[in-house]
């Protein structure tokens, strides 16, 4: 990879998912000193496309990247033998560094898609991460509250059950169905994107869509089937569950 071609492939920052740091397995596999090296080693490779290296053939001494890092050889020797033996980076033919799973450490298409269209929208530089947190501050009036949130897309859903004679009066909003809403929420889908998600399913032309109103086949994911993905998807519409009852 020529110079050039590592330069379109840096990055200016990298998602950092705050569930996964605090509870995930690297707070066990790594001492707190190897975990601030494992940062900085990730925030190396995003230079160059997942991989920690001088060029393409040429591995970074030791001595050079413990530099760098200003960090002891022996904390970055030991930081680098736990990430290859917890998988989280492989060592090349070459010598040089991976990290292994490096797609894991990107926004998902569905992040990068709805970024790309706000840099198009508003004319801001890509992957700036202050003009990113001003568009998105911009395109809303308000700042909702993950319980009022939650609350809110509930008593919608309740109300487009009951306008379609579902129900008729409002479902409890439980554990399982709170858990729900507030995991696509964590997932990057919007509140608008929720409701839409309803919209779609209520207009359905299935005429058994009434026995399966359950919350997962709205928002939820059912046998793998991400269900707010097909409902927002106009051109795709859900498979039509099973009926248990029917088979027994």
């Amino acid at each position: 990879m020529s110079e050039t071609e590592e330069r379109k492939v840096s990055k200016m920052w990298i998602p950092f998912w705050v569930d996964k740091w605090l509870f995930g397995s690297t707070r066990i596999e790594l001492a707190p000193d190897e975990r601030s090296v494992w940062l900085d080693l990730l925030a190396i490779a995003s230079k160059n496309d997942g991989y920690i290296r001088a060029n393409a053939t040429t591995p970074y001494p030791e001595s050079q990247l413990a530099g760098l890092l200003v960090i002891e050889v022996e904390l970055l020797k030991r930081t680098i033998e736990k990430c290859i033996k917890y998988n989280k980076i492989s060592l090349t033919k070459e010598g040089t560094y991976f990290v292994d799973n490096w797609d894991k450490y990107q926004l998902s298409k569905r992040h990068q898609r709805r970024l790309k269209n706000k840099i198009k929208e508003n004319k801001i530089k890509d992957n700036s991460i202050e003009e990113y947190r001003r568009v998105k501050e911009s395109s809303q009036t308000a700042t909702v509250s993950s319980k009022a949130a939650i609350k809110e897309f509930f008593a919608y859903y309740c109300s487009a059950l009951k306008s379609k004679g579902w129900i008729k009066r409002d479902l409890q909003l439980n554990h399982t169905r709170r858990r729900v809403i507030e995991q696509r929420l964590k997932d990057g889908y919007t509140l608008a994107d929720l409701k839409a998600c309803v919209d779609a399913f209520v207009a359905d032309d299935w005429d058994r869509r009434g026995e399966f109103i359950e919350l997962s086949y709205v928002i939820g994911l059912v046998r793998g089937v991400n269900m707010a993905d097909k409902w927002l998807n106009k051109g795709e519409k859900p498979k039509k569950p099973r009926n248990p009852l029917a088979e027994a």
